[in-house]
């Protein structure tokens, strides 16, 4: 039975909810910010620790997850249609994506640093890092350290990825896009092993390289990967499972292939499962980046009002504060989403084609 090609239709609804897991991870991992004091901090005190251990201990593994998928979701966006007259189009969009919420969300950090220092998660807040992260550039290697909100550094890092991507494959034929991504994908796996002796004399961030490493395998997996029947997406299936498999989530160098085999598995699963194109799973992945950029500026206002009641650490073994937590930020990123993300990106991208 002949499945349709979801790259032609521009959405991928396994991909979709894979980052919505994503970043529900990050935030898991973060819920470490509630612990308020100097006493040793004990992983195992948060809640449904036993359900919930991977994301609690190993959250942060979801960013270079990431850089794979949005790898995945561009190339199925542009790869075989980023044409003369359209660069300028993919650049606009990708400002419009990203800058407007990042911007709300940075001046809406640096007003909360008004309660005073004990709520704050991240230091160095001042002139300097407000301006870094004025122009998206917070972990380019010219900050001292985390700032603001400080999860922006992670898409920060794929800015310059994102011009790379699109000046390698403008007006090129797409089978010679696919081979130059392939041999620039080679020369990024030879920087990883050799990266810190070739590029911290010059002072680039190893970061970029990992990022675009990342990236760029998404990118080939998003080519080469075809589900045009239930037979093939069962293929793909058995063979991003075996992978999973032969690495082992406790090996020592799983990260790389773990997020290869996710981004196949869910590429493959997703026109065969009517579910993941269902509304609620839809709007899951849809959230990704509001809830990304809104769950710490809500848990720098959470920790204040821990403190000021004088709650401290009392609630952040239970389940309700963690419960609250998700829940707020996910109500707050769908509001977020619908009247401020959206109608901003239209109007910004509505604009760019009158002008």
């Amino acid at each position: 039975m002949k499945l349709p090609d979801t790259r032609d239709q521009g959405f991928l609804s396994g991909i979709n909810v894979l980052r919505g897991f994503l970043s529900l991870s990050v935030l898991l991992w973060h819920y470490q910010h509630f612990w308020i004091g100097g006493a040793e901090f004990d992983y195992s005190s948060q809640p449904w620790f036993a359900l919930l251990r991977v994301p609690y201990t190993r959250g942060y593994d979801a960013v270079p997850m990431f850089w794979m998928v949005s790898g995945v979701v561009l190339a199925n966006a542009y790869f075989t249609n980023l044409q003369r007259g359209q660069l300028a189009t993919y650049v606009w969009a990708r400002v419009a994506r990203l800058y407007p919420l990042h911007l709300i969300t940075l001046i809406l950090v640096a007003a909360l640093q008004l309660l005073g220092d004990p709520p704050q998660i991240y230091g160095n807040n001042n002139v300097k890092h407000f301006m870094l992260n004025l122009l998206f550039v917070p972990w380019w290697g010219f900050e001292d350290g985390y700032s603001f909100n400080a999860p922006i550094w992670s898409v920060s890092i794929e800015i310059p990825i994102y011009v790379a991507f699109a000046l390698l494959i403008y007006r090129l034929h797409t089978n010679v896009r696919l081979w130059l991504v392939i041999g620039v994908l080679a020369a990024l796996s030879m920087l990883r092993i050799f990266g810190p002796d070739l590029l911290d004399p010059i002072g680039v961030k190893s970061d970029f390289v990992r990022c675009a490493a990342y990236f760029f395998m998404g990118v080939v997996i998003s080519r080469l990967i075809r589900v045009d029947s239930r037979r093939s997406a069962f293929t793909w299936m058995v063979l991003s499972l075996g992978l999973l498999a032969a690495l082992g989530l406790d090996s020592g160098n799983w990260l790389f292939g773990t997020s290869m085999a996710l981004s196949i598995l869910a590429i493959a699963v997703g026109p065969v499962s009517q579910f993941l194109s269902s509304r609620p799973l839809r709007t899951f992945g849809e959230l990704t980046y509001s809830v990304f950029l809104w769950h710490v500026p809500i848990q720098i206002c959470l920790r204040w009002f821990l403190i000021e009641t004088g709650l401290t650490n009392r609630y952040f073994g239970s389940p309700l504060l963690l419960v609250g937590y998700v829940s707020t930020t996910y109500l707050v990123g769908y509001l977020s989403f619908k009247y401020i993300e959206e109608p901003m990106r239209r109007k910004i991208r509505r604009r760019k084609i009158i002008t």
